[in-house]
Order: C-alpha cells, then structure tokens, then sequence
C-alpha cells in the first residue's frame, strides 16, 4: 500500500505527523507533499523522517506522481485548498498533482467552523463528492482559537481506516451509497452495583470499523457502540447496558436499509442491581438472568414494518462454529450471520466466515485478515444481499 500525503496550511497539520507515524505502522509508504505555507507549521525535517521519504520536490512531473500511490491524500485540507480542488485550479505541486491523479482521491478539511459552514465551502464539498473525491470530516469539537464548532479534523483512527480501506480500493462498496445502515459495536456491561459491572472482551473495533467505511463510502450511519467514542461526522449514540442497546436498535432500525449487529451483547444481567457500593466480603452470589435477545425483537419488528431490510448478525464459537451459525441463522431470521472464534477478540488479524440465508454452506471465508480488511469483506457481502 502506497499513498501521497499533501499537508496543508491549517494548525491541524501537526497532527500530520502522527498520521504519517501510525500509518507507517502498518507498512504503508508514504510519499509527503507540503504546500510552502505548511512549512511553517511542520518541520519538513519531521515529515521526512518519520515518513522515511524525501518530500516530492518540484521537479517531479505530475506524470511520474500519478503513478506514485494507490491513494491521494490530503490532511489536512484548508478551505483554500479544498476550493482550488472543487474548481479545478492547479496553481502549485499539490493542486496540480490532485487535478493529474486517477485513483481515489481523499480530502480532510480542518477550519475554522464559519469557513466550513460557509454556503461556498459547502458548495465545493458537494461538487467534489459529485466528482466521485472521497470526504472525512471535519467533526465537532474545540478549534484551535478557543471556539467550539465543526471544524476540527476527523479523529486519527477514522482517518486511518479511511486510507486502508481506499488502498484495497473496492469499487462494489459505492453501492452503499445513500444506504440507512445501522452499526452496533463493543460489548455491553450489566451493573451489580453502582460502581462495578459484568461486562466481555470485546473492543468494538470491527464495528467502528464497519460503521467508518460505510460513512466514507456516502451511506447514511448511526453507529450504536458501547464505547467513548471521539466525534464523528456521522450520528453516534451511546449505549452501555443490553437494555440501553435493545431500545436504542428498535428505534433506530426504523425505515433503515441494514442493521449490522458486530456488538457483543451480554447473554446475562443482575437480577437485583444494588443502588449502592457492595462491601467487600469473602465470598459474593450473584443472582443472573438471561437478557433479552435483541435480534429475535429485530425480527418481530421486521415481519410488521418491512424494517430493517436486511439483519446481519454475529455469531462467536470455539466448537461447531458452522453449525452454529446456520442454526443462529434461522433461528432469528437473519439474512446473514458473520462466525468467528473468540481469539478473534482485539487481535490485528481475524479469521472468520459469513453465512446467508440463500445458502447452506459459508459463501465467503476470510483467514488472517486485517480489522479493515474484515470490515470490507463483510460490507461487500452485505451488498451482495440486494442483488
């Protein structure tokens, strides 16, 4: 994997440099491109160093930069910048080089929320996104002189999963495009008292993962995780305990194309949850029930609305991991069911296998597979639903 980063003149741009560290991480070359008022916010020292590239000098055409990376790259992206790529001017290295590029293009504004708002900036991101130039961001959040807005750079983490997920460069996944998908992620906790849970291993990475490339590839996404997440740029609810995840789905997956369940729902709850802190004692009983299953509610719902259009659930088993996730798969009438073991949970690399209802046998099988890579394996197969 392989990409050109522009930096450009927006205080965000140290931020760059993390970026460049993290990604390097993952064995993608970088080749940095400063604009000459980025310099003053970032060493070119720096930027080289850490992206173990020179920076492209002037003297490299175009032509040759073109064939440079798998993916463009521009983070930050000012309003300035942003508007010389939508009305196609070419007045430096930078602007030049994103007019000359064929592949995906991705554009990470940071301003001052007043620029981004502006009814101009917001007529370039539409023509750019009409010309088919991928956007993350900007979020809310503190911006650099003291304000609160939308203006912040997207959170680095999206950002990465972004410019992985454009170098293995699936075409298919445009189809999500103006989908309503519903994303769950991480592992619920049920309280025992007011200060301690029951909870499971799960890091609600895919499911962040999922509802991230989604967002990139224009679907509509509300991402319902039981993780602190940093600010999206798409709708983001919060919810910790199964009950808390149960009513916050069914109303979500109202009118929605896809529920995609990647959250790992506690099997059980207290039965008596104490208001207060329990003292410490040699030995403590705790009396669980089993929750409430979420997706067999999906289901009811489904049968009497049409909505959600398509369920997609998980299935996590270390024996008969096939046979359970067909019998999981009629028995709460999905239309597919992702299988995988629990050394899956928080690994870099998965293994897994996706059944639908149109067959009997696994339709794809993924081994060693990056979290990303999982992510748009799973999304492409969820596609192929509508087909």
């Amino acid at each position: 994997m392989r990409i050109i980063l522009g930096v450009s003149a927006s205080i965000a741009a140290y931020k760059s440099l993390e970026l460049i560290r993290n990604l390097r991480k993952k064995n993608i070359e970088i080749f940095p491109l400063l604009t000459e008022n980025a310099k003053d916010f970032v060493s070119p020292l720096s930027v080289e160093t850490l992206s173990e590239n020179s920076l492209i000098s002037q003297k490299q055409t175009h032509i040759e930069l073109d064939k440079l990376g798998d993916v463009l790259v521009i983070a930050p992206c000012t309003a300035n910048v942003l508007a010389k790529c939508a009305n196609g001017i070419a007045d430096d290295k930078l602007t030049t080089t994103f007019l000359n590029f064929k592949g995906p293009k991705l554009l990470v504004p940071a301003m001052h929320d007043t620029m981004f708002l502006n009814s101009i900036t917001q007529s370039n991101i539409t023509k750019l996104k009409e010309h088919g130039i991928f956007i993350v961001g900007p979020t809310e959040g503190d911006l650099a002189c003291g304000d609160k807005g939308n203006g912040r750079m997207a959170p680095l983490p999206m950002i990465e999963t972004c410019i992985e997920s454009l170098c293995i460069n699936r075409h298919s996944l445009k189809q999500l495009k103006s989908k309503k998908i519903v994303v769950t992620a991480g592992g619920t906790t049920e309280a025992i008292d007011n200060v301690r849970h029951i909870s499971n291993a799960s890091t609600g990475k895919l499911g962040k993962c999922i509802a991230d490339i989604s967002y990139l590839y224009g679907a509509d996404v509300h991402l319902i995780t039981t993780k602190n997440e940093q600010a999206t740029d798409y709708l983001l609810t919060e919810a910790k305990s199964s009950g808390e995840m149960k009513t916050c789905v069914l109303k979500a997956v109202a009118k929605s194309d896809a529920l995609i369940m990647a959250a790992a729902v506690s099997d059980y709850t207290v039965a008596n949850i104490q208001q207060t802190k329990i003292k410490r004692s040699s030995n403590m009983s705790l009396d669980l029930v089993g929750t409430e299953d979420i997706l067999k509610s999906v289901a009811v719902l489904k049968v009497k609305s049409g909505f959600p259009k398509k369920v997609i659930g998980f299935c996590l088993e270390d024996e008969n991991l096939e046979q359970s996730a067909i019998g999981k798969l009629k028995a709460k009438s999905l239309d597919m069911i992702v299988a995988n073991l629990s050394d899956n949970i928080g690994s870099q690399s998965r293994t897994i296998k996706v059944f639908t209802s149109k067959s009997k046998t696994s339709v794809f099988e993924s081994e060693n597979k990056t979290v990303v890579e999982t992510a748009v394996s799973i999304l492409e197969n969820v596609i192929n639903l509508y087909s």
